[in-house]
């Protein structure tokens, strides 16, 4: 089963699966947060240097199963679950 997904979350999963780090952020508010393995990075430098370093420790894709938070058609908000 899929979900309808709204562009930005789309383009996100695309460039996460694919490993283009670099295009993510445009991808995110300029105030967005994350929340990964027991950490909240807030903020584009802060996202961008979380995603550099999951990618170079994971070898992994990622599946959403829940629409993110979008404000102004960007990410505000993401959690990454287990």
């Amino acid at each position: 089963m899929s979900i309808r997904l709204p562009q930005a979350i789309a383009a996100y999963v695309d460039a996460e699966n694919s490993g283009d780090v670099d295009s993510l952020s445009g991808w995110f508010a300029a105030d967005a947060s994350v929340r990964d393995e027991g950490r909240i990075y807030r903020g584009l430098p802060a996202i961008r240097e979380w995603k550099a370093e999951t990618k170079r420790k994971y070898n992994h894709t990622v599946t959403p199963l829940e629409v993110f938070v979008l404000a102004g058609g960007k990410i505000a908000s993401l959690e990454i679950g287990a």
